[in-house]
């Protein structure tokens, strides 16, 4: 009796650990492009690894330019354009690692390790690096050269409770604009490609947030999220902190979404602080002398040296699409994100609140003194299935920038700002070559108009809307591979 007792106890055991089964993928995706750009902020003459297509480029100094702004021993050709081959046109090249271990009872643990890179070259995708010399492969801030720079989490799931997540994961608003962004591209899309008009609810840096607690539940047809991420500042959590919350409601043939997001002391890092016309793979170059303004335009920090701009952000935003048949969707939307005052100012080097940023010294910290600044991005497009292979879709994206007067970072002067506004016009077209591989061309206008500051006003103080082409443009065709 006892024998037999004991077998159905080791046999019930047995079957508890057979339940718990664990699962782990390699998944991503890869994708290169070539094509033809007009020049944007913080761009090399020579065409980087970066892509910073939506906002307005600015004018380069001819060779006869003299005074601070000079380009030294290196004249430098004012370039409106340039040919490149690129990563990303559709959807940055990432690799993702994911887990799940079944633990029975309708529990679960899971985890999800994400990296983007380039292709091209091999390396982990580095913002900042692209800036200073051509390396890395993104122009979104918050992609700086982390191991897994998309996203780091590891939760547990209950299937009636919902699911809690831990570390790196895209805030909220991420998720609205990447479900209702009607081109939803890289290369073709400003809210696709930038936190400060889309995810990010005003810098792009938010639209990943480390550091977080994020809480996901489905309740039929709507989907609810929140999270929250912690400052980590010794002697207060505030500054630096941040946090969001959406929902999500999905029909028979449409989808509405809604999110708020909130961010305190975050600080951007400007490209502009590298002075890529006088780096060369991160070193400076010696014989070409320094300017003496932090905000000139071209500013010569040194080496692995970084400016932070410090604001506060938040960011509401709505979407939906609507299937008006199997072969047609539309989409529409809207952003309304402001910049205000930091709740904590920043003051950089060893005797400061801040020293380095994503391993980089700081060299000047300012921080945002003025007005509100308020921005207001509307959308609207389709997306058509011309057959079972091919996929048209077709956006509009309009952003408009109210007045606002501000002081300079490096002066006790105010400066009064008029409103502009930015207007971009967006086509791509699609075709499978098979269920993981497509190839697809692509094209986005964009004008400005006014006095548009673009999504980081205080990097374009001192600039007069003169020093910017009023048009910058994108053409590419590529290739894609999901895995």
């Amino acid at each position: 009796m006892k024998k037999s007792l004991l077998a159905v106890a080791a046999m019930t055991a047995f079957a508890g650990a057979a339940q718990a089964q664990s699962s782990v993928s390699i998944y991503g995706v890869l994708d290169e492009a070539v094509g033809y750009e007009t020049r944007s902020p913080g761009g090399n003459n020579q065409y980087g690894a970066t892509m910073n297509i939506p906002t307005t480029p600015v004018k380069q100094p001819s060779a006869t330019t003299t005074g601070t702004n000079a380009p030294g021993n290196n004249p430098v050709p004012v370039v409106k354009g340039a040919t490149f081959l690129g990563n990303g046109g559709v959807t940055t090249s990432f690799l993702g690692i994911g887990g799940k271990e079944d633990m029975g009872g309708g529990n679960s643990a899971f985890f999800n390790l994400e990296t983007q890179f380039d292709v091209n070259s091999g390396q982990i995708a580095n913002a900042q690096g692209a800036q200073s010399d051509l390396n890395g492969s993104s122009g979104a801030s918050s992609i700086n050269g982390q191991l897994f720079n998309k996203l780091a989490v590891l939760g547990l799931k209950n299937n009636t409770w919902g699911q809690i997540g831990l570390g790196r994961q895209n805030n909220s608003t991420a998720g609205v604009i990447g479900k209702y962004d009607p081109v939803g591209a890289t290369y073709f899309s400003p809210i696709t490609f930038s936190g400060s008009y889309g995810g990010g609810g005003g810098i792009t840096t938010n639209q990943r947030q480390d550091n977080s607690i994020r809480y996901d539940k489905d309740f039929g047809a709507t989907h609810v999220n929140a999270m929250y991420k912690s400052g980590n500042q010794m002697g207060s959590m505030g500054p630096q902190s941040a946090y969001s919350f959406g929902a999500d409601y999905s029909g028979s043939n449409w989808a509405v979404g809604a999110a708020y997001s909130n961010t305190s002391s975050d600080p951007l890092t400007s490209s502009t602080a590298f002075g890529s016309l006088y780096q060369t793979n991160g070193v400076q170059n010696a014989a070409i002398p320094s300017p003496t303004s932090a905000t000139s335009g071209y500013v010569n920090a040194g080496a692995n040296m970084a400016v932070l701009y410090n604001y506060n952000t938040s960011a509401i935003t709505v979407g939906g699409k609507y299937d008006f048949s199997d072969k047609i969707t539309g989409f529409a939307g809207y952003n309304r994100f402001v910049m205000s005052n930091p709740s904590q100012n920043m003051m950089a080097g060893t005797t400061g609140n801040v020293s380095q940023s994503n391993g980089l010294n700081v060299a000047a910290a300012y921080n945002y003194s003025g007005q509100n600044v308020n921005y207001q991005m509307f959308w609207a497009g389709t997306s058509f299935k011309a057959t079972q292979q091919d996929t048209i879709k077709i956006g509009y994206y309009l952003l408009n920038q109210g007045a606002f007067s501000m002081t300079k970072p490096a002066a006790s002067s105010t400066t009064s700002y008029a409103a502009g506004m930015q207007a971009w016009y967006s086509l791509l077209a699609t075709h499978d070559l098979s269920k993981r591989t497509s190839i697809y061309g692509g094209y986005m206008f964009g004008s400005s108009h006014g006095n548009q500051a673009g999504g980081n006003p205080m990097s374009q103080v001192g600039t007069s809307q003169a020093a910017y082409y009023s048009a910058n443009s994108v053409l590419a065709t590529g290739i894609r591979h999901v895995f």
